[in-house]
């Protein structure tokens, strides 16, 4: 491919800078395919190169290289700019974890936390509200301005529909002079854009970040600077530029994953600590520090006094943990934890309202509704997360179901079986009361306060769980109509919000890895067609937001000081631009499904670069992971069994590559990792084996027979989950706990043991 066959004119230029403020774009023909180019501008003169080299006919690697021959070149930066006097406002613009769609949201200014502002009726669902992301506009200047390191696939996409074509340029973290600029500028009709790539990546007079109860948004002064630059001095970087055939928003996000590390070399995954370790050091940090004995409750967080209200930090309901920590206890954890997860649940159905809901929060005092401005609410105007709901009939739900198959019916009380039906008869009804979930109900009436998200999307996947359990097929029957509801509405359109319950509709990584969590479970009851394409289509979407490749930290972080690998992390939403360890809050056993499902290996190797990462940052005696904020708590350093939910990559809060002390939600999707996930997957019949816990397993053959030999590398013992299975128990569906039958091996520390295959059953438990 030559830039001929490019729609766009097509330039190289030189930009010049005054502070962090572009002033001038001096542009030279790009040459149609590798050439050079002179031109003059930043008080130098340029010998401009353009290497090309095809990849295949619509795909091709470039280097470009800006010179500087004569003079001293100021605050500068050089990049490709690509002109479309086409343009439509229905083009899909995608920075995979940080823009979709464009951003081309209603917005408003509003420090963190934003308030629970959305669309208040039917009506207007379909509207989605935000704060002042980075982002296109609908009127006014429209200008979207990110760099490569906001992206989890370092990549800026464009879906042209019209054309059925899509425009991808795919990069490294940087280049010689640091990172990527990603720009889309629109003229005022939006029937003209120019697309910009350029290095060194500015914020271009502001900035976005996000900070509590501080000046926050996208207005903040930014500090960036261009380059300067010598004769003979030159700016240098690699890019890829894909024009392809693509016919929807799907494929489109279907060739980002498949080239999402087409930029990187990677390097194997560090094996620090297997995780029945991880699981023993979380558990105890649970009963030691977060059990509270006056109330009977696993507390969610430990914070610092006068940091947040103190309804967030003793429980929440759902989302950050509450109840959902406490399945991997009963599963995996010792008789105190499973004693204590008993007690759990008869404290959280004393938290049930009159229509068959529950509250938030719990303050040590009484249950409160979400915080409004940091402020919990009671009485009549209590609101609840919807994604809360469903994250606790799910989780609840396989409690029981373990429950029963434990053969422990007795220890189930009666309430308990009742208050859980009635939370799936209040979702019935609100469902069919208003034609949807919404993002906030009235906890009082039961009535969708703000409309429009996916925060309901792991409802469907409850109530098909509660049918089984409650033997009422009815409840799976509606499940059905939200997945479809979820599919047209939400995931079609190319972007899924309402996860999060403290960033308004912003695009986000929880809602759409609810989704697939959903349409795993509607396909595997009835096996029909369009799930297993739902699913696939969500996991695209969700795997968008999940780092493709190793952030290189700034010197003198505590991420640059424990090395830590962030391929696997995810970004949490376009708002919270931080990454995270993991999926809040889930296992991703739903990947696992998926490729049971439909054979396609790659989620495999996917989910294991997303569990395989996470106990790299887990406090523990042995390793010293830097606090360089505090969160409140007098410490500087992460506690033994905590986790932080930072990956920071992005300008959000804390500085790049800095933690703070807080222990969170993060320990409870190790934990579930931790018990839904085997620690080795493992197929005598096509040889194939991966990995996801910190130990290493391969087929060999001694004396006629063949075993499957385990080695543990890292210096703690090990008892390693182990899923063994052949095509015939491919083609049947897990049961939702199979994990807990699954056997375990213990290897211990420096050590390998062989197991023979005659001592596993080759049949996944159903």
């Amino acid at each position: 491919m030559s830039f001929d066959r490019l729609p766009f004119s097509r330039s190289l230029y030189i930009a010049t800078h005054r502070g962090s403020q572009r002033e001038a774009l001096i542009r030279c023909p790009a040459p149609d395919s590798s050439g050079s180019a002179h031109l003059q501008g930043g008080g130098a003169e340029w010998a401009l190169e353009l290497q090309t080299t095809s990849l295949n006919e619509d795909r091709h690697a470039m280097r470009l290289s800006a010179r500087v021959t004569s003079g001293h070149a100021r605050q500068v930066a050089v990049g490709l700019s690509l002109i479309d006097e086409a343009w439509s406002e229905a083009n899909y613009v995608l920075i995979p974890g940080a823009v979709y769609a464009g951003n081309r949201f209603v917005v408003r200014p509003h420090n963190y936390p934003p308030p629970m502002w959305g669309p208040t009726s039917r009506e207007d669902r379909d509207e989605i509200h935000t704060i002042d992301l980075p982002g296109l506009r609908r009127s006014g200047e429209s200008w979207l301005d990110q760099m490569s390191i906001d992206a989890a696939v370092p990549a800026l996409c464009i879906y042209f529909p019209e054309r059925r074509r899509a425009l991808c340029l795919f990069t490294a973290q940087q280049g010689s002079h640091g990172c990527f600029n990603y720009e889309v500028i629109e003229n005022e009709r939006r029937d003209r854009a120019e697309i910009l790539l350029g290095c060194p990546g500015m914020r271009h007079g502001r900035y976005f970040s996000v900070k509590w109860k501080e000046p926050s948004g996208y207005a903040l002064p930014s500090e960036d600077r261009a380059v300067d630059l010598e004769a003979g001095e030159s700016i240098v970087f690699d890019f890829q530029l894909h024009w392809i055939d693509c016919a929807s928003i799907h494929e489109l996000f279907e060739h980002v994953f498949a080239q999402r590390k087409s930029c990187f070399e990677e390097v194997p995954l560090k094996k620090e600590i297997p995780f029945s370790a991880v699981f023993e050091t979380i558990e105890r940090n649970q009963n030691e520090n977060k059990w509270r004995e006056e109330w009977d409750l696993y507390q969610t967080s430990i914070l610092g006094e006068n940091t947040l209200p103190v309804a967030t930090l003793l429980f929440q309901s759902g989302w950050c943990g509450g109840m959902l920590g406490c399945y991997p206890l009963l599963q995996d954890g010792s008789p105190l934890s499973r004693e204590r997860v008993l007690r759990n649940l008869d404290f959280f159905f004393t938290g049930m309202s009159n229509c068959g809901l529950f509250y938030a929060m719990f303050d040590g005092k009484q249950w409160t509704g979400e915080p409004i401005n940091g402020e919990a609410v009671i009485g009549d105007d209590a609101w609840i997360l919807t994604r809360r709901v469903g994250d606790i009939l799910y989780f609840i739900t396989r409690h029981l179901l373990l429950l029963r198959e434990r053969g422990q019916v007795d220890a189930i009380k009666p309430h308990w079986e009742a208050s859980l039906k009635r939370i799936a008869d209040a979702v019935v009804r609100i469902w069919e009361a208003e034609g949807e979930l919404g993002q906030f109900i009235n906890i009082k009436t039961g009535k969708v306060e703000v409309f429009g998200t996916a925060s309901g999307a792991l409802i469907p996947a409850a109530l098909v769980l509660f049918a089984d359990y409650d033997g009422e097929p009815h409840y799976a029957e509606i499940a059905e109509q939200m997945a479809l509801f979820f599919k047209e509405r939400e995931l079609d359109r190319g972007l899924t919000t309402g996860g999060p319950g403290d960033a308004m509709q912003a695009p986000d990584s929880e809602s759409v890895a609810a989704l697939l969590e959903s349409y795993m479970m509607l396909y595997e009851r009835n096996s029909e067609a369009r799930w297993l394409e739902a699913a696939h289509a969500a996991a695209l979407q969700a795997a968008s937001w999940a780092l493709s490749y190793d952030y290189t930290f700034p010197e003198g972080t505590a991420l640059h000081a424990i090395s830590a690998q962030t391929r696997g992390a995810w970004l949490a939403n376009a708002q919270n631009k931080t990454g995270v360890p993991g999926i809040c809050t889930l296992s991703g056993q739903g990947f696992l499904r998926l490729y049971r499902a439909s054979g396609d290996a790659r989620w495999l190797e996917f989910l294991r670069e997303v569990s395989h990462t996470m106990p790299q940052y887990m406090g523990r005696s042995d390793k010293r992971i830097p606090c360089a904020y505090s969160g409140g708590n007098a410490m500087d350093a992460q506690p033994e069994g905590w986790i932080c939910e930072r990956v920071n990559v992005t300008q959000w809060g804390e500085p790049i590559g800095e933690l703070f002390a807080y222990t969170t939600w993060c320990e409870v999707a190790m934990m579930l990792v931790c018990s839904d996930l085997p620690g080795v997957y493992a197929e005598p019949d096509t040889g194939r084996i991966v990995d996801f816990d910190h130990v290493t397993a391969e087929w060999v053959e001694a004396d006629g027979v063949r075993y499957l030999r385990l080695t543990n590398p890292t210096k703690f013992d090990a008892s390693v989950r182990v899923l063994i299975e052949d095509r015939a128990a491919r083609a049947r569906p897990l049961a939702i706990n199979a994990a807990a039958n699954w056997p375990r091996c213990p290897v211990a520390a420096g050590e390998s043991v062989n197991l023979p295959l005659s001592s596993f059953s080759t049949r996944a438990t159903v």
